[in-house]
Order: structure tokens, then sequence, then C-alpha cells
């Protein structure tokens, strides 16, 4: 989960970043070649780049880790009456927030593929139920119906075609057949997929916005090359009050007409060297922000992940296997090294004697393949931070040994309303945050909010000596994680 995070993370801010370029250097330029290069680069660039990750000292980590940047897991919250009685709200152990967060974003993204695939049929149908015919290299659908004037990829529909006269038509075929040679659809569907991923960030509507402006100007400027601007701006009004029900499309006539009109009319200016430069100059800063920075702390260098299906490969992980059943109390990984260079590396990394090799294992692309026995530090350092990290998300979250029904009853026993809060008619929610190490211990009690009065004494007092829990894991190792438990302190 930590990697899906970490990726949607990543292409958001590159949306976001890409945008404020955009809209900071580019916003009134009239290059629509340039600028519509540029969406379709952010676009591509905010989901590519993140792919890459190079590895970096922790001195060098610019963007924060997510472990930083998402709160920590919340526990249900615990009432302390003032009678002495205790309440808590139903605990499961077997449903995080987290879960319940992917399964709606997992939906969501279900529900718009339905639909995105609905619109292009619905698409499909309308240009199979009208009169179609070829001009030039292009399929042409006419009806009567109160439809839109639209083209998508080869085929180009023209609603209520019994308004238009030939001429009317043919400026009509000239401006969409722009559209086509431009292949402006295709990126339509590209920003309706990033738009499907992400959909939750507004900031996809002002891409699709923008496209979609480009595309219309572009297709006016080539239209009237040669021609009379008056007359075709006619011929946008005339149609202008159209509907426009296929978002998937690029239409002839919408919103905008009155931009179009206006942009047709505007004199064009080369886009100012100083411009241009400063674009050079932030694409690859960004790309080093996003592949060198360590986001969800998983060094790539050490995995158990599937990572091809050669004879070597299955040879190394099944002697992975076989080490981890027979020594269940050590800690093993699998190294893929791109050649024996790399190895050496690994092994300067680590102390040698820990690093055991597999008969010189290659496959045919020169990887090599070794298992490393992991002491406790050791442990912490491949799953990516050291001594420090502290996780907020994790594969396997910590749990209490006895479970988390024996844990608030713990609570529920032992955490008393203080006198002192009594006394001044005091109540109010305590948030107590607190870390499980990797012995499941619990450690670093920090109060987020108090309400005074020996409310936040008593809750970490009980929360100190409280049962042990059982750590959180990150690829099947133990790490530290960050808990939130919210006390409620009532007198009613």
């Amino acid at each position: 989960m930590n990697a899906m995070i970490n990726y949607l993370l990543e292409i958001n801010v590159g949306l976001l970043f890409f945008m404020f370029v955009y809209w900071a250097v580019l916003r009134n330029e009239t290059q629509f070649a340039f600028k519509r290069t540029y969406l379709l680069f952010a676009l591509l660039g905010s989901l590519i780049f993140p792919l890459f990750h190079f590895n970096v000292t922790a001195s060098a980590q610019v963007i924060p880790s997510i472990g930083q940047l998402i709160p920590t897991y919340w526990l249900p919250e615990i009432v302390i009456n003032g009678n002495g009685s205790a309440s808590t709200a139903k605990v499961s152990s077997s449903l995080s927030i987290w879960t319940v967060t992917e399964w709606a974003y997992l939906t969501a993204i279900l529900f718009l593929i339905v639909l995105f695939f609905y619109r292009i049929i619905s698409i499909v149908k309308l240009f199979t139920n009208s009169h179609t015919y070829r001009w030039r290299n292009y399929f042409v659908s006419e009806t009567d119906e109160a439809k839109p004037i639209f083209s998508f990829f080869h085929f180009i529909l023209i609603g209520q075609a019994n308004q238009l006269d030939e001429k009317e038509k043919e400026e009509i075929l000239i401006h969409e057949s722009i559209h086509i040679k431009k292949w402006h659809s295709l990126d339509v569907l590209l920003v309706n997929m990033v738009g499907i991923v992400c959909w939750f960030n507004p900031i996809i509507r002002i891409y699709k916005k923008e496209l979609v402006q480009l595309h219309e100007f572009e297709a006016d400027a080539r239209s009237v090359a040669n021609k009379d601007v008056d007359t075709y701006c006619g011929l946008l009004a005339k149609v202008a009050l159209q509907s426009a029900d296929f978002p998937l499309a690029n239409h002839f006539n919408n919103s905008l007409t009155l931009k179009r009109i206006n942009m047709m009319k505007t004199m064009k200016h080369k886009i100012q060297n100083w411009k241009v430069a400063t674009l050079v100059a932030l694409v690859p800063m960004f790309f080093f922000f996003v592949a060198c920075q360590e986001q969800t702390a998983n060094k790539a260098a050490v995995t158990d992940s599937s990572l091809g299906s050669t004879p070597e490969y299955k040879r190394a992980f099944t002697e992975l296997d076989r080490l981890r059943s027979s020594n269940p109390k050590k800690s093993y990984v699998l190294i893929v090294s791109e050649g024996q260079h790399d190895l050496q590396g690994m092994e300067n990394q680590y102390s040698a004697d820990r690093l055991i090799r597999i008969n010189s294992i290659a496959d045919k692309r020169g990887q090599l393949f070794a298992i490393l026995e992991l002491d406790e530090q050791e442990n912490k350092t491949a799953v990516g931070g050291g001594e420090d990290l502290i996780f907020s998300v994790v594969d396997e979250t910590a749990t209490p040994k006895e479970g988390m029904t024996a844990f608030y009853q713990f609570l529920a026993e032992n955490l008393k309303y203080p006198q002192e809060a009594r006394d001044a008619k005091i109540q109010g929610k305590v948030f107590v945050q607190f870390v499980i190490h990797t012995d499941g211990s619990l450690h670093d009690f920090k109060v987020v909010r108090g309400i005074g009065h020996g409310c936040e004494e008593e809750s970490i007092r009980v929360i100190k000596a409280g049962p042990k829990w059982n750590p959180g894991k990150q690829k099947g190792i133990a790490v530290k994680q960050r808990y939130t438990l919210p006390i409620a302190f009532k007198l009613g």
C-alpha cells in the first residue's frame, strides 16, 4: 500500500507543479502547439517520473517522507466519565482507515472506468445510427437531430445538418479534420485516463479545460488561414447554441465560443526565450525531486518482489524460501544486482560476512543473485531509513498482543478522572501520540492536544503501564509505527 500511496502522491505533486508553472509562464501565450505539447508532457511526466528512483543520502532528502505527510494511525476514542465508568467505540482490528480508504479509492476508479466506456459506447452508437459517408479520408455522419458537431479520431458528426448549407458544412469538415490530423482525441483520452487515476484532484479539470481550449484555438487558427475571419466567426455564432453531450469528443462549438472569436483576432507572438529557458530548467529539477526522494523509504536494491521468471531467479528464490524455513528467527532478503561491480558495492554497504552468495547465479542479462542475512541494524536499513525511521502506514499494522478489545478493557479499568479536573469542572479530549518499537514496547509519548489539570499525565501513565504490542511490519520486517489515541474526559 505504501508504494501506491507514494506513486499517487508524486503524480499529484507533479500535476500541481506543472500546472502552476503553466499558469505563471504560459497562460497568456498564443503559441498553441507549444502550450499543448507542454500540457501533454506535464501529464506524461507526472505519470512516468515517479517510476524512477535513485538512492540519495538522508541529508539530501528534499521532499518529506510519506510518514511525515500522512497523519498517524488513529485508534478509536475512549471516554472516561466523571462517575468512574468508561466507554469506547466498537473496536475492530480487522479493518483500518487505510483499508477503507483504499477500497473507496478503487471503487471510485471502477465506477469511472465503467463511465468512461459507457461514453465511448454512446459515441459509437451515435455514429452508427446516423447517415454516414466518406469525405476525403474521414467518415462523416450527419443527423437532423439536436446533436453537437464534433470529431472523434477519424469520425466526424454533424448535428442539425438540415440547418447548414454545403459551404458551411465544408468549413466545419475542414475544422474537424484539423482535430483529426493533430490527434486531439488522443489528448482527450489521455487526460480522462489520468483523471480516472487522480479523480480526487480538482486540478485535472483545469488540464481538461486548457487542452480543449488549445484544441479549438489550434483548429481555428488553421481553419481561417487565408480566409475571411468574420465569415468564420459568423459560422461559430450560428452553431454556438447546440448542446455538447459527449465530453470525450472534440466539439466544433462549446462554451468558449467568445474566447475563440477573440483569439482569432489577437496578434500572435513568439514565446520569449527566458520563458522557454525557465521550463527547460524546471523540468529536470522536478525529475530530481521525485526520482531521488525515497518517499516510502523502501530501498530499491533490496526486494522480495517478483523480478522475473528466469530459471536463475527461481533457483535463488527457492534457496531464499529454504533459508527462511530452516532459520525462522533470522531475516533474509534477496538482492538482485545488475553486475559484479554492483554486487561488490553491496558487500561494501553491508559487512561482507553477512552476505551469502548462491554459487555465482547469473542470468543472460547479467543479473547476479545473492541472499543477505540481516542483523537487527541491517533490518532497519533494508526497509529504508535506519534507527530513527518511524512509519505511519505499514503493510502489517501493529496490534496489542492480547487483542484490541483487551487493550481497551485495560484502559477502561485503569484510567481515572483526575480529582483536580473534576473539582475544576474540566472536560474535553486528550490526544496522546506514541511509538511502538520493533520489540513491541511503547515509547516517545507526546501529548498532541490536552486540557490540563492532570488529564495528560493520567493518560500517559496508563498507556505506559499497558501490555506490549506486536510491532508493525514492512515487507515482513519489524519497524517502528506511530499511533494516536484520543481519550475523552466527560463529567456528564
